[in-house]
């Protein structure tokens, strides 16, 4: 339920930047304002579409999450009636909305109907929907199959990532007495049903999962529900189920934002030094490497999130900074080859968009949001 967050507000234009960032590459990547089906310069064609039915919900319209082996895209769409429902569109355009059986439409909120957070390659897709009392998590799979469940003894599940075995991450809120916000915990459910909670380390009350790759080791990081300005930590979460904090001297705020299959881990970190944000890379073997994760725009004012790894090990992720000429903030997508290289791509350079994530062959969807303050989703085939 927590990986809606930063979408809809990136969709409602509300996603500033937190801090300042120090860039360690130059831009390489296309720009430009691209139609329909458009190339951008790099080989990249863009397919940009909507879901049936369109509305907007303060400006979050389509909302893609993923690909499938068979080029496939699923996500979440808002109707005229504000009200989100889960799409299925096939690599044709043929889209096929659905919800899971009694799910309840309403408006409080960011509850609903249904979404739908996260694809396998596979095409099962999870999310959470409102049953009329709470938040329950869902599986739905290719044939259209639902599973619903819940964490026991909590208020509230969403199912936030998939993986290709079948295995699915997310988080649960529970009550804590004398605290109004609860807290969050982390849970894993694995191809038998069978769900297991951890909770953030003694002191924090709020798990946040970023990532999780294909042997089910997820990352993230933890903090203070509701605190201001609580302090993030990063973690990883191994197979075994231990726990292990991201941490590196004359570093704070570890982030962890995506994991490979090989287990190489990139997030983000604040240098004690200058107070700069800066990318790494994590090895198996607990080595820090500092990266350039995207370009550097002609500002000091951005940062970066890693989002994914492709298959080729490059990683996908967004970077934001404050144009002058345009007046605004931007948004765009940026990657990092395994050599190194950083480059960005844009579908258009006077508006925002965003990646969320990587298809099999190098296929990415990401949400465009135009000068008018509303989201679409697009796709851009050919590897980065």
């Amino acid at each position: 339920m927590k990986r809606l967050s930063w979408v809809a507000l990136l969709a409602c234009g509300l996603l500033v930047p937190a801090m300042v960032q120090r860039g360690l590459a130059q831009e390489d990547g296309p720009g430009g304002n691209l139609p329909a089906g458009a190339a951008d310069g790099t080989g990249a064609t863009y397919v940009i579409f909507d879901g049936p039915d369109q509305g907007c919900n303060g400006g979050a319209c389509t909302m893609p999450v993923g690909v499938d082996s068979l080029g496939g895209i699923g996500g979440y769409y808002f109707t005229a009636e504000f009200f989100p429902h889960g799409f299925y569109r096939k690599a044709t355009g043929e889209i096929t909305t659905f919800d899971p059986p009694g799910a309840f439409c309403n408006t409080r909120g960011l509850a609903g109907c249904s979404y739908v957070s996260s694809m396998n390659l596979g095409g099962d897709m999870v999310g959470w929907y409102f049953d009329g009392t709470e938040d329950a998590g869902f599986l739905r799979d290719r044939e259209g199959n639902f599973v619903e469940f819940v964490v026991p003894n909590s208020d509230g599940t969403g199912a936030e990532f998939i993986n290709s075995a079948g295995v699915i991450a997310g988080t649960y809120h529970y009550g804590i007495s004398g605290n109004p916000y609860g807290g969050w915990g982390g849970f894993m459910r694995d191809a038998q049903a069978k769900i297991t909670t951890f909770l953030a380390p003694a002191g924090f009350d709020n798990v946040d999962i970023a990532g999780m790759n294909s042997h089910g080791e997820i990352v993230g990081s933890y903090s203070n529900e509701g605190a201001v300005q609580s302090p993030a930590y990063g973690f990883l979460r191994h197979q075994d189920g231990s726990l292990t904090v991201l941490s590196h001297p004359g570093w704070s705020n570890v982030y962890a934002g995506a994991i490979s299959d090989s287990g190489l881990i990139a997030g983000t970190y604040i240098s004690d030094a200058d107070g700069y944000l800066y990318d790494f890379l994590l090895d198996r073997q607990g080595n820090y490497t500092t990266i350039a994760m995207c370009p550097s725009p002609p500002t000091t004012y951005d940062f970066t999130d890693p989002i994914a790894f492709d298959a080729a090990g490059s990683i996908i992720g967004t970077y934001e900074y404050y144009r002058p000429d345009a007046g605004h903030l931007i948004t765009a997508g940026c990657y990092r080859l395994k050599d190194g290289r950083a480059g960005s791509f844009h579908p258009d350079s006077d508006s925002t968009s965003a990646p969320i994530a990587v298809g099999p062959h190098g296929e990415i969807v990401e949400i465009f949001v135009g000068l008018d303050g509303l989201s679409h989703a697009f796709l851009r085939r050919s590897r980065v």
